[in-house]
């Protein structure tokens, strides 16, 4: 999910989202709880145990590690 539509979801139950910049809260608060969360390049965020062992690790990796064979060799 975007953080557009995790916002929107969240209005929709009535979560009330302290910031004018309501996205970006949550953006920030998805990168704080990172051992939680993973961002899917394209997709948006989802739960860490519930992303495919290979979108979580696209979603982990930085650009400059794409070829460093022990950073989440144990996802696939």
């Amino acid at each position: 999910m975007t953080r557009a539509q995790i916002v929107e979801r969240l209005e929709k139950a009535d979560v009330e989202l302290n910031s004018e910049d309501k996205p970006r809260y949550v953006g920030t608060i998805l990168w704080r709880e990172k051992g939680r969360f993973v961002n899917i390049p394209g997709e948006g965020y989802t739960m860490n145990d519930m992303a495919t062992p290979l979108q979580a690790l696209q979603g982990l990796m930085l650009p400059d590690e794409e070829n460093d064979d022990e950073k989440g060799s144990d996802l696939i």
